[in-house]
């Protein structure tokens, strides 16, 4: 007997590559095979499940904890947000859309490889001095730096500039 072919046979998440004998069992005959047993038989579609990859542009941060790679069967999970010294993470951008999202979950039963840019926003700082007589003040700053300090830059203050 020859086998039918994969046909409209589909299923979301999985491809499929032949038949098998049982509804859990390995694939025991290709599509469009011969069967040639002596006796009647059911044959079901063998499946296989699809990893879909899951890729990240961190922009200068980093994360831990977040998965590579996930398939339909999954549970629902939510992305760890990443930290970058000197700014705010301002949200995920990507397979999520183009509107930054702190927030951002991949739900059992999604499909498809996706992909998500950290979007940051530079912390302000402000800093004051206290003209008491000379002091050695050290910078510090992580966020955008103003002209002519950088960042852990030291300066050394003299008292005739407050005068």
């Amino acid at each position: 007997i020859n086998l039918q072919g994969k046909g409209s046979l589909a299923r979301t998440g999985y491809t499929t590559d032949g038949w098998a004998t049982s509804s859990t069992g390995g694939k025991a005959y290709d599509f469009g095979g011969t069967y040639s047993g002596n006796s009647s038989t059911k044959l079901y579609a063998h499946w296989n499940l699809v990893n879909y990859s899951i890729s990240y542009t961190l922009n200068g941060g980093s994360v831990t904890g977040n998965p590579t790679s996930y398939n339909v069967t999954t549970n629902t999970f939510t992305l760890k947000n990443p930290t970058r010294t000197g700014y705010t993470f301002a949200g995920w951008t990507g397979s999520n859309g183009t509107t930054k999202q702190t927030t951002v979950q991949i739900a059992k039963g999604s499909t498809g490889d996706k992909s998500y840019t950290a979007n940051w926003t530079a912390n302000t700082y402000t800093i004051t001095l206290d003209p008491q007589g000379d002091r050695v003040y050290n910078f510090s700053m992580d966020g955008p730096k103003p002209p002519g300090l950088h960042y852990r830059d030291a300066r050394l203050l003299r008292s005739s500039i407050f005068q």
